[in-house]
């Protein structure tokens, strides 16, 4: 199914690895037709080499295959204990979009790369 897949950050060693330039942060939204596609590009940008810990785990797990993209008008909850977090979406097109949403932020929007390219900024 074609759309956007979560990955949320792992708070491993009690800190989250933000990287403007790779496009990783608390959350990244992949656009892929698929969760093996969305996995892949995962892969490509480094998401699962990043270091973890012994008592928290991994960072980022990959997708399986009963894992979705969101949904039109599907509501998601953000936490973070800092003041902000940083979003990030990679479209089909490789360019990767980023959004800073406040602690106990919620986004309601559609899910389609046009809605994000209009609500983001780089």
């Amino acid at each position: 199914m074609t759309g956007f897949y979560r990955f949320s950050q792992n708070n491993s060693d009690g800190y989250i690895i933000t990287d403007d330039e790779s496009g990783i942060g608390d959350y990244v939204f992949i656009f892929a037709k698929s969760y093996s596609e969305a996995n892949e590009k995962a892969e490509e940008i480094g998401m699962f080499d990043l270091p973890y810990c012994d008592c928290c785990g991994v960072r980022f797990r990959s997708l399986w295959k009963y894992d979705e993209p969101m949904k039109d008008g599907e509501s998601d909850y953000f936490f973070t204990t800092s003041n902000h977090m940083s979003i990030f979406f990679h479209l089909s097109d490789g360019e990767i979009k980023k959004a800073l949403i406040p602690r106990g932020g919620s986004v309601k929007y559609t899910w389609s790369e046009e809605t994000v390219k209009a609500l983001t900024s780089n």
